[in-house]
């Protein structure tokens, strides 16, 4: 983007953000200002509620000026008469203020007139010589009526030429254009400050993107740990419930065989009792008998035989009994150590599926906790996106808010500046150039120099001396498009036809809009309409400025040209003013040409970081 500005004042060139702001050198001691053989009596009476009385009487060898303003609570009028050449400038004062909407126009009779309700809310009559102004306060808002008063005392300033009233509105100027300097550079800066917001704003955000995506991996590594963990334990307590029940069926079969190997040996030992308790009683019985008989005796004795015999028989058949015992018990044992297995090989198979059912349920959990951040987290990092947004564009409205206002004070100070400047203010940066040694002109040229200014200027102060019988050593100079001024006063069309011939006569083109102010052999020359690009671009093409140097500094002062401090040849500063007059540039003293970067500057260096002349920004 290309920023122009043609500057007519001082500005202070910030050079860490690019901005430009008013310097306040020294204050020089006041140039000579031209006067003319009039006479003035002022005459203001101020009444106790604030209303008050103006008039003002000339007289001259020429003509008469009279103003008479009053303004009291309900109206504010205003009768003024003055001399003809001044109409022009009056006309179209009024023109700019008022507009043409409830304007009646008869030959050179302006009159504007704006109804009311019951009454006329102002009205204001033009003629050749005569300006009448009346504002029914009481019908007006606050607003019309600081315009209309305003516009009272521009025309009263114009009709008196009142130099005082110049510097006033010059000072206006120079306090429009540091305002509008300061809007600018805090549009600048909230302009930096709402991208550096919106920068820290987008950290925060991918900070706090990190810290949940952070957060997220510590609970998922968190809850995997858990079922890890929860699946270890569930293991180990299969294992130990599985370990449990074989010691428990090792027990029971154990129990089951040494109570089988008791009651074995019970019965053993109660067949073998048994037997020797009957073998004992035929014994006794078989002694006893034998006593008695011997039959009986040999009874007796068959009948311990088959006592034994059967005891033998009982012995075994408690034997087999047992063993049978035995058997089943150690069957009931190998069944129950079965069952155990079985029952631990299904715990431990429960556990496992269990186990896997934890584990999906902990993977579906931890996803769904996955999401669930990653959804908090989009949202939290969509609405501080918002909120940066928000202040972004806060901060930008607020920026272009204030930028708007810049533009509008720069408006209302380079509008103040040029009606200072058409009735003869001169800005401090300018009386500061005139006391400095560097502007100092010499006042001799050869053609070989191509410098077309010194014979111009010797004709201009021959003319101003002849026709405008003015002060030479103090000369305020404005050709612009709306006229010429000197000293505040603006020539007439047959003044300027001759104005213009003049440079026409000297320079390329009679267009060639240019300030020129002198302080006895100082002086300043500030062009208008240049294109510097294209400038540059044709200097830089011949060589005289290397664009593979950061910062080139031509110094054009007409008698010769000097790049970065070296005097460049006689044929060198022929080609610079050459090419200098192709594009309407009026080489001076002290005036010089820079090229930092893609920025250009064409006038005159004040102090450090002050410059007045023509800038060209490219962001």
């Amino acid at each position: 983007m290309k920023t122009f500005i043609f500057i007519t004042v001082s500005f202070l060139l910030q050079c860490t953000i690019s901005l430009f702001a008013q310097q306040a050198p020294k204050a020089p001691k006041p140039p000579k200002t031209s006067k003319t053989a009039v006479a003035v009596t002022p005459n203001i009476t101020i009444v106790s509620n604030g209303n008050y009385n103006y008039s003002i009487n000339t007289s001259s060898d020429q003509e008469n000026i009279s103003i008479s303003i009053s303004n009291s609570n309900d109206t504010y009028s205003m009768k003024a008469r003055f001399q003809q050449e001044k109409y022009e400038e009056i006309k179209n004062l009024l023109i700019n203020e008022l507009g043409n909407n409830n304007l009646t126009i008869n030959n050179s009779i302006y009159k504007w007139v704006v109804p009311a309700s019951g009454d006329e809310i102002y009205t204001v009559h033009l003629s050749d010589k005569k300006l009448r102004i009346h504002l029914n306060k009481e019908e007006a808002a606050s607003s019309l009526i600081k315009k209309i008063i305003n516009l009272g005392d521009v025309a009263k300033s114009i009709i008196a030429n009142d130099s005082k009233d110049a510097d006033r509105i010059q000072r206006e100027a120079d306090r429009a254009r540091r305002r509008a300097d300061q809007m600018k550079q805090e549009a600048e800066r909230m302009a930096h400050l709402a991208q550096l917001q919106a920068k820290r704003a987008m950290v925060q955000a991918e900070k706090t993107a990190e810290r949940a995506r952070a957060q997220a991996e510590r609970a998922a590594k968190h809850a995997e740990l858990q079922a890890r963990q929860e699946a270890e334990r569930r293991a180990h307590l299969a294992q130990l419930q599985a370990k449990r029940a074989m010691i428990d069926h090792e027990r029971t079969a154990e129990h089951a065989r040494m109570q089988a190997e008791r009651v074995a040996k019970h019965a053993e030992l109660q067949a073998r009792q048994e037997a020797e308790r009957v073998a004992h009683l035929a014994r006794l019985q078989a002694k006893q008998a034998m006593i008695d008989r011997e039959k009986i005796a040999e009874k007796a004795e068959q009948m311990a035989i088959e006592a034994q015999e059967h005891a033998e028989h009982v012995a075994a058949d408690v034997r087999a009994h047992a063993e049978e015992i035995a058997r089943h018990a150690e069957e009931q044992a190998r069944r129950h150590q079965e069952q155990i297995q079985q029952n631990a090989e299904e715990a431990i198979r429960n556990a496992e599926k269990n186990i896997r059912e934890q584990e999906i349920i902990r993977k579906e959990e931890l996803e769904r906790i996955r999401k669930d951040v990653e959804e908090q987290l989009q949202r939290n990092i969509e609405q501080l996106k918002i909120n940066a947004e928000n202040i972004q564009k806060k901060i930008e409205k607020d920026a272009a808010r204030l930028e708007e206002e810049a533009k509008r004070l720069e408006k209302e100070s380079i509008r103040l500046e040029k009606e200072a400047h058409h009735k003869g203010g001169i800005s401090t940066s300018a009386k500061t150039l005139l006391n400095t040694p560097k502007t100092l002109y010499k006042g001799t040229s050869t053609n070989d120099t191509n410098w077309k200014w010194p014979a111009l200027q010797q004709e201009l102060l021959t003319y101003l001396t002849t026709h405008h019988k003015s002060d030479t050593n103090d000369i305020n100079l404005i050709y612009d498009t709306s006229g010429v001024y000197i000293n505040g006063q603006q020539l007439s069309p047959v003044q300027k036809n001759k104005f213009v011939s003049i440079i026409k006569k000297h320079l390329s083109s009679q267009k060639k809009y240019f300030s020129f102010y002198k302080n006895n052999n100082n002086i300043i020359i500030i062009n208008e309409g240049i294109s510097l690009e294209k400038l540059t671009k044709e200097l830089t093409e011949k060589g005289f400025i290397d664009s593979a140097v950061k910062e080139n500094t031509l110094e054009i002062n007409g008698y010769n040209t000097y790049k970065n401090g070296v005097q460049m040849t006689n044929e060198e500063n022929r080609t610079i003013n050459t090419i200098l007059q192709k594009y309407n540039v009026i080489p001076a003293p002290g005036k010089t040409m820079r090229v930092i970067s893609k920025n250009l500057y064409l006038g005159y260096k004040i102090g450090d970081n002050g410059f007045m002349g023509t800038i060209v920004i490219n962001k």
